[in-house]
């Protein structure tokens, strides 16, 4: 890279002697005007009551003939020509502005009034001049002075117009041009000079300011030709061109190597001699103004050289060029997005730090345009080297956002909502920023948006109660034992026992609380742990089951019992023998007891001989029931009997229900049997009848059906029910039916049909069938 820097350097403006400069040239007319200062200054703290039109400047160059101060005039471009003075006044102000000077310049006045030929001359337009208001300090030439007699208090020229406003950097509007003209009457010549009133620069090179920023502006005349203007401010400086050098360098340095061109101009005045300075490295000529610079092994960053001129002056003028020293490119890559690409769309990447780049892939120049996720990288140059940079872009998905924060606020309180996900957030309340804080219940949405695009999310806030609280766990804990007990809550919980958890094991009985705790309030509750002790169990009852019947077993018990035919409870009713256990159990263990439960061994059964027969009727009995049962009978109502096998004889016709209970163990049993008593009938015919209604109700009246026969041999009656299904059958004479099925069943109320077939003793047949109702 080729880099061309100039700098002048200031600092130090002093008198030189036109020893390294040609003789100044001489215009070929009998004048040039070289400059006009413009905006004098007159700074009211050192020059009280001056103005400034009588502080303006003129330098003009005096041509192959010397010209007399009573044959020079000026038609100004404001004010009127007051002619030129040289009296006592002029000498005193020329030796005070001599008295200035710190450089070795010289300010004289023309010798017997006459300006010699190539003489630099300065025309000051008033003998009332400020001494200190525009400085001469750093004059470094000879200049012959002249003075315009007093009176010009307005000026003779024309300010810029933007003097006082803003500063711009650019000219006001308009061409407001000002026109000098200066006349050797002797010669009868002239030269003329305009500038243009807009175009005055302030002391920052640019346009308008206050007076202490505008004050100094200066029109500069090239020549010879058509004078063309140039614009300076050299701030409160009379009209000369101070000296100063100008340097400048062409190349770069990398990192203590490499070559530079150099040069330099002295501006402004004459010089001895010139030498170059600075850097580790070497100068080709260091004593010449044009020569190059090589790099020494200490030429890192940036490397100043100066160029400093030997005037007549005490001390030299110098200049300086920065010459940077640099290394391979440091590559950066910047984007004009987030490195996250959205799909659909581009993304410029731009490298910095080099000369040229190329990018691997394909693409030369400092911007890529990607289009797709992945690693990019540059190859950046310049003349120290080559060096890389790369940059990763990602795939960005679409925008999720979440909602976080408390959705139950109590009364009189409020939650902070928190949105995250995107880059920016509007919410429903007109908020903006990822969060809000509320103290109404309600539902809340969030626009949300980021590079790549916007959604909506929302959250519904409730109002909140304190909050709830049970125990659960053993409430018996047993000797060496512990129970854990658990709180359920939703809320932060504190037990009496100090803990936080939501449970607690405890080795000892007591009473323990826990409370839980919201921002809506608390709430406790408590559970009472006892010391558990052995279960014990012990069951009582009968030992004997009667026939048909049942009993209680009881267990006394400290601990919930249970039994092994599946019942639980402290008492069950049983039916059946057999052994019945109890078990008692609790957390501290189980205790068992058994009851043995045996059927009785009583009966009831008798034999009656005969069951039937014309009366008076006799009848044997004989007790087939369990032994060591004691007897009770019942021959029907016609008397009764504590005999084991009594006899018993029926005097009258009828149908005869002996009943025999037996009893042993606390039980009883019953059983009976049918004695059917006919009239006797000399003659010897036979007869049958068969009722046809009977009441099993137990009531021993008409609970049997008992069919009438006299002289009757054999005898089968079959009985069916309404649908033709046999319930029972009669075979012979005095056998009843009781109400029973053949399985033993008491039959349902209702109307029940029968066959019936027999043979007399007399040989007659009897073949016939009927219908029976049962009534209970």
């Amino acid at each position: 890279m080729s880099m061309m820097i100039r700098m002048r350097d200031l600092s130090t403006l002093l008198a030189l002697s036109v020893v390294g400069m040609a003789t100044a040239q001489v215009p070929t007319k009998c004048l040039e005007i070289e400059s006009i200062l413009v905006d004098a200054c007159n700074p009211s703290s050192t020059c009280p009551g001056s103005s400034e039109g009588q502080n303006e400047m003129v330098r003009f160059r005096v041509g192959p003939a010397p010209i007399a101060l009573s044959d020079l005039e000026a038609d100004w471009p404001n004010g009127s020509w007051r002619g030129l003075v040289q009296n006592a006044t002029t000498a005193s102000i020329t030796a005070q502005l001599n008295a200035t000077i710190v450089s070795c310049g010289l300010l004289v006045e023309p010798p017997q009034g006459i300006m010699p030929a190539g003489a630099q001359v300065l025309m000051v337009t008033s003998t009332e001049m400020c001494v200190v208001g525009n400085s001469f300090a750093a004059l470094a030439d000879t200049l012959h002075i002249i003075f315009q007699d007093a009176g010009n208090t307005a000026g003779h020229f024309a300010n810029s117009p933007a003097a006082g406003m803003p500063v711009s950097p650019t000219p006001p509007s308009g061409s407001g041009q000002r026109t000098l003209i200066l006349f050797d009457n002797g010669t009868n010549c002239s030269d003329s000079a305009t500038y243009v009133r807009e175009l005055l620069v302030n002391t920052l090179g640019t346009y308008g300011g206050q007076s202490g920023e505008s004050d100094g502006g200066t029109a500069e005349f090239s020549w010879p030709g058509v004078p063309q203007a140039s614009y300076v401010n050299y701030g409160c400086q009379a009209p000369f061109t101070p000296l100063l050098v100008e340097a400048e360098a062409v190349g770069t340095l990398c990192g203590g190597t490499g070559t530079v061109s150099i040069s330099a101009q002295v501006i402004g005045g004459a010089y001895t001699s010139v030498q170059w300075t600075g850097g580790t490295g070497t100068f080709a000529d260091p004593n010449a103004l044009a020569t190059t610079y090589t790099a020494g092994a200490g030429d890192l960053g940036t490397v100043t050289l100066t160029l400093c001129a030997q005037t007549d002056c005490a001390a030299p003028i110098c200049g300086s060029v920065q010459v940077p020293s640099g290394n391979g490119p440091s590559i950066t890559i910047t984007a004009n997005g987030p490195l996250a690409l959205c799909p659909g769309d581009q993304l410029v990447l731009t490298a910095a730090g080099a000369d040229s780049y190329t990018w691997a892939g394909g693409g030369n120049g400092a911007t890529l345009t990607v289009t797709t996720p992945g690693t990019y990288t540059v190859t950046g140059t310049n003349q120290c080297g080559t060096g890389q940079g790369s940059v990763e872009v990602t795939q960005a998905s679409a925008v999720v956002v979440s909602i976080s924060g408390d959705t139950e606020i109590c009364p009189g309180g409020s939650t902070t909502l928190t949105a995250s996900g995107a880059s920016s957030y509007v919410w429903s309340t007109g908020t903006t920023g990822p969060s809000i804080t509320v103290s109404a219940t309600g539902t809340y949405s969030v626009t949300a948006s980021s590079n790549c695009g916007t959604v909506t999310q929302s959250v519904t806030v409730s109002m909140g109660t304190a909050p709830a609280v049970s125990i659960s766990g053993a409430d018996m804990i047993c000797s060496g034992a512990s129970v854990t007990l658990t709180a359920n809550s939703n809320a932060p919980l504190v037990w009496s026992t100090g803990d936080t958890g939501s449970s607690i094991t405890v080795s000892t009985p007591g009473t323990f609380s826990v409370t839980a705790t919201n921002g809506c309030g608390s709430s406790t509750a408590s559970s009472t742990v006892v010391e558990g002790v052995q279960p014990t169990v012990e069951v009582a009852g009968a030992d004997i089951l009667c026939p048909g019947g049942s009993m209680v077993l009881t267990a006394t018990a400290n601990a919930p019992v249970t039994w092994n035919n599946g019942l639980s409870g402290s008492s069950i009713t049983v039916n059946s023998p057999g052994l019945y256990v109890a078990t008692a159990t609790n957390a501290c263990g189980t205790d068992t007891d058994g009851h043995q439960v045996n059927a009785s061994l009583l009966t009831s059964a008798f034999t009656a001989t005969p069951s039937s027969g014309a009366a008076p009727l006799q009848v044997q009995f004989n007790n087939t029931s369990a032994q060591g049962a004691t007897s009770a009978w019942d021959f029907g109502g016609e008397g009764s009997s504590t005999a084991t096998t009594p006899t018993f004889t029926f005097v009258d016709p009828g149908v005869y229900t002996v009943t025999l209970v037996t009893a042993m163990d606390g039980c009883t049993a019953t059983s009976s049997v049918v004695v059917v008593v006919h009239t006797p009938d000399p003659g010897g015919a036979s007869t049958i009848y068969v009722p046809n209604v009977f009441t099993p109700n137990g009531d021993r009246i008409n609970d049997v059906l008992a069919i009438a026969a006299t002289n009757i041999a054999s005898l089968e009656v079959l009985i069916f029910n309404r649908w033709g299904e046999q319930v029972t059958e009669l075979k012979r004479v005095g056998e009843v039916w009781d109400g029973r099925s053949i399985s033993g069943n008491p039959v349902a109320d209702g109307t029940y049909f029968y066959t019936l077939k027999a043979r007399g003793i007399d040989g007659v047949d009897y073949d016939t069938a009927g219908h029976i109702t049962v009534l209970r």
